[in-house]
């Protein structure tokens, strides 16, 4: 049996499954509450959405901050030997639910 192919995130494909969450950290944070994903507060690689992203495209090391979410992509030995950054904005609604989950919102949310 051959291990499955990865599908390798583009700028593109990263910023359609962050906008797919909502368009206000309500309905991001909802969405990630559907999904069953959690993370942890002031963690750049274990937030919910970086939880989410590496669910979306698994063997990429994800670390998400307030602006920006980079992608580590081959990093682990999944897709590739070479190691590959994109960086890419997140949009606003990704933001402001960090900052908020962050300061204690969304306690559903929070891994345990």
């Amino acid at each position: 049996m051959s291990a499955p192919v990865l599908e390798r995130p583009t700028e593109e494909s990263v910023l359609f499954a962050l906008d797919a969450l909502g368009n206000s950290p309500v309905k991001v944070a909802a969405s990630l509450i559907e999904k069953g994903i959690t993370g942890n507060r002031h963690s750049a690689g274990s937030c919910p959405i970086a939880e989410y992203l590496k669910a979306q495209f698994p063997g990429v090391s994800v670390s998400t901050y307030y602006s920006s979410a980079i992608y580590e992509i081959g990093d682990n030995g999944l897709l590739d030997d070479r190691k590959e950054i994109v960086n890419v904005e997140n949009p606003d609604p990704v933001v402001r639910f960090i900052r908020e989950f962050d300061n204690g919102g969304y306690p559903t949310l929070a891994a345990l």
